[in-house]
Parts: structure tokens; C-alpha cells; sequence
């Protein structure tokens, strides 16, 4: 939801138009269903202070068609466990952290939005210090894989973008890109 009061997402560029910025992952699925919710006080009159006429109280239903497209771009991320993340895991038995991974990239799915099937590892960790740190942080790839342009099942475009923009997907873990195709 975007709040009215946020200015990078809400203008009125000309007095008489409403410009409210969309972001990417907002309808990120073929096939469903999607609406936008309008409180009829969402313009009023600068002098009166009422709902100007034409906005009324509802809802505007969407729903989205499967469009396919080419393949999106692949990105290579690093990820950085957090100190307590990294102490977390280190305190983990060895068959726990592959559980471990796993849910790690489940949420990281969830948050950006991409489909689980494309995350890959290499499964390969090593320790990073921090500058002005004793204790290292644990620090691995991530591979978005390509989508498949026949999939209907697909997410939005723009992971690099997203990736990019959202530095901390999930709370422990800084992801940053260091190689895009």
C-alpha cells in the first residue's frame, strides 16, 4: 500500500492529475486477481476541503493476462550473514545448515518477489572480517537464475532492480550484486 503522504510515489504534477507510482512487484502474477482501494477523501478541494466529484468510495478491480516475454536478466549476489546470523548458523549441526540455506532462500523468494526454483547456490560459505570486527560474518552466492519465457509462472521483471534498491531483502542477511547477464 502506498500512503498518500509518501512524495515519491504520489504527485500532482499539474493541479488536476493524480500521478501515483506503481512499483514493480505490485501485480507479479498471470491469472489473479488485483484491485486498488480509493478512500473518496483521497483529493480534496484545497479551499473547501471536500471530495472533489468523480472519486467515489470503492474498489477498481484488475485482473492480470499472461503475456510472455523473454527471458529476464540473470543476476550473481552476494549475501552477508550478520554477526548474530553468523553465530546462529555456526552453533547450527552440519545437517541443519543445508535447513538452514534452504529456508534462508525461501524468505528471500518471498521478499523479492522471485520464484524459489530460480535461487541457486554453489553451496560454498566463507568468512569475511569486517572492517573493525574480531569476528567474521559468513558470506556466500546467490544465483537468480534466467526465467523461462514459457512459463506462465514467472515473476516481475527488474530483480537486479529490486536487489539493488532493497540491500536488506530479509532481516540478517545484506545482499549486493556483483555480477549481472
Amino acid at each position: 500500500m502506498v500512503s498518500a503522504t509518501m512524495d515519491e510515489y504520489c504527485s500532482m504534477p499539474d493541479n488536476k492529475t493524480v500521478d501515483i507510482k506503481i512499483i514493480g512487484s505490485t501485480f507479479n502474477q498471470a491469472g489473479e486477481r488485483y484491485y486498488v482501494q480509493m478512500d473518496p477523501n483521497f483529493v480534496r478541494n484545497k479551499l473547501l476541503y471536500e471530495p472533489l466529484p468523480g472519486i467515489d468510495q470503492g474498489i477498481v478491480n484488475y485482473n492480470s493476462t499472461y503475456q510472455g516475454r523473454p527471458s529476464e536478466e540473470a543476476a550473481i549476489c552476494i549475501a552477508r550473514l550478520t554477526a548474530d546470523a553468523t553465530k546462529k548458523f555456526q552453533d547450527l549441526p552440519p545437517e541443519n545448515q543445508t535447513t538452514y540455506f534452504n529456508s534462508l532462500f525461501k524468505e528471500i523468494a518471498k521478499k523479492l518477489p522471485v520464484r524459489y526454483e530460480r535461487l541457486t547456490t554453489d553451496g560454498n560459505f566463507q568468512y569475511v572480517y569486517s572492517s573493525g570486527s574480531n569476528n567474521p560474518n559468513i558470506e556466500f552466492e546467490v544465483r537468480v537464475n534466467l526465467t523461462d519465457s514459457k512459463q506462465k509462472e514467472n515473476s516481475v521483471p527488474g530483480v537486479n532492480r529490486l536487489l539493488a534498491s532493497n540491500r536488506k531483502v530479509i532481516y540478517g542477511v545484506n545482499i549486493k550484486i556483483l555480477l549481472s547477464h
